[in-house]
């Protein structure tokens, strides 16, 4: 995705044993110096979360631009998010691109817990095992699609919410 509106792609690439997703930018010349990537993890400011290497941050990713502003943004699996003591629960967590690149500002995070959300994080659902960015309605919106494969007993799900210009919404959740 082009996380920064420059008109070049830039890369990212999760490290699930870290729980951390590394965005490196690109330029005219291809991917810029490692010294201008940007590492985040749930411990970035504004990112959702405490950090924790069990937790999976980055195990699936998909760039769109979700609130429509020309810029993409970044949707983040943590599969393995512990949410109260169900371990494995899992979670989404969206970073939004800027003139400046992704950010932690304004970041957002789902579970099965967040109104809106059908069903209920339980233990090694692993929401957000598996999260897709994709125009579904063709608003122009990206909308995120998603897999939590360890759910209803380990026969998995699968779930859509829409984008608009607030960022993801809950309020028209898709179960399939």
């Amino acid at each position: 995705g082009d996380f920064n509106g420059d008109g070049y792609d830039d890369t990212a690439v999760g490290s699930v044993y870290d729980s951390a997703g590394t965005v490196a930018y690109g330029s005219a010349s291809g991917v810029g110096p490692r010294s201008t990537w940007k590492t985040f993890t749930e411990d970035t400011p504004g990112v959702p979360g405490t950090n924790d290497n069990v937790f999976r941050f980055g195990a699936s990713l998909s760039a769109g631009d979700i609130n429509g502003d020309g810029i993409d943004d970044l949707a983040v699996g943590v599969p393995g998010k512990e949410i109260g003591y169900d371990d494995y629960a899992g979670g989404v967590d969206i970073l939004y691109g800027t003139r400046s690149g992704l950010t932690g500002r304004g970041a957002q995070g789902f579970t099965q817990d967040t109104p809106g959300v059908p069903g209920k994080a339980e233990l090694s659902d692993a929401f957000g095992s598996a999260v897709q960015l994709l125009a579904i309605n063709g608003n122009g919106y990206a909308d995120l699609a998603g897999a939590a494969v360890g759910a209803g007993g380990g026969k998995g799900a699968g779930w859509g919410e829409r984008g608009r210009p607030p960022g993801s919404v809950s309020d028209a959740v898709v179960v399939l």
